[in-house]
């Protein structure tokens, strides 16, 4: 179905724009479009990442006194806007502010960069501290933290100025790698955010879109692990 949208769009854009790509470029659009929306099939895992069930999905709160802004972006085509959105919250699970809105980008990749530059300038804007940052786009994130990354200099040049950016926040506490599991807040609130007509930030109360994901996002985090007994039964941490 991806594809064949794809391609009707392709005879749109000849029947109606005199606009045309060759079938490489439509064939690269949709490798490009499947990748963004199903990213955990196409990562690769380092060494020290946990496989299969053990891997944690789900968001971790930050620690006491900190925030952490979680960032996503959603792209479709390099014909139509993209959306980015950044969702602050404390170490309640709570969310503070957060901002979000349309951006051009060619690729996923580049969307999810330039969503980077626009948290990391807010964040200095607002004079954001004692914070981290969480996202699901594993190559920009290896390669902000010093990891091997194969991106392209066009990317690394971005991710370059996002770490000039983050590096006057106060006390930032660095960027960390999640699976989409556990950034479900942000992607359905980018998704939204390549409709709006400008970009928007809020405080203390959420768009409507992301409000329950929140709220569910507090209730996981707030389970406490259940570890097994001597005798074979379990326990609940904390009651």
């Amino acid at each position: 179905m991806t594809k064949i949208w794809f391609i009707w769009k392709e005879r749109c854009n000849r029947a109606f724009d005199n606009q045309q790509q060759t079938h490489q470029q439509v064939a690269l659009e949709i490798q490009r479009h499947l990748a963004f929306w199903h990213k955990e099939k196409f990562l690769v895992k380092s060494k020290d990442q946990v496989i299969g069930n053990r891997e944690n999905k789900t968001r971790k709160l930050p620690v006491t006194l900190h925030n952490k802004l979680n960032l996503d972006a959603a792209w479709i085509s390099s014909s139509i806007p993209a959306g980015f959105a950044i969702i602050c919250r404390n170490d309640a699970g709570e969310s503070t502010q957060g901002r979000d809105g349309p951006i051009s980008a060619n690729d996923p990749e580049e969307a999810e960069a330039l969503g980077f530059l626009q948290a990391a300038k807010w964040a200095r804007a607002i004079n954001l501290s004692d914070f981290s940052m969480e996202g699901d786009c594993k190559n920009l994130f290896d390669y902000i933290n010093g990891e091997p990354s194969q991106i392209a200099w066009q990317k690394k040049s971005i991710m370059d100025e996002v770490k000039y950016e983050f590096s006057f926040c106060i006390n930032f506490k660095g960027f960390h790698f999640v699976p989409r599991t556990a950034n479900n807040a942000a992607d359905i609130l980018a998704k939204k955010a390549r409709m709006f007509k400008t970009t928007i930030s809020w405080s203390t109360h959420p768009p409507s879109c992301i409000q329950y994901v929140i709220e569910v996002d507090k209730s996981n985090t707030r389970v406490p692990p259940i570890r097994p007994l001597l005798d074979g039964s379990t326990h609940c941490d904390g009651r």
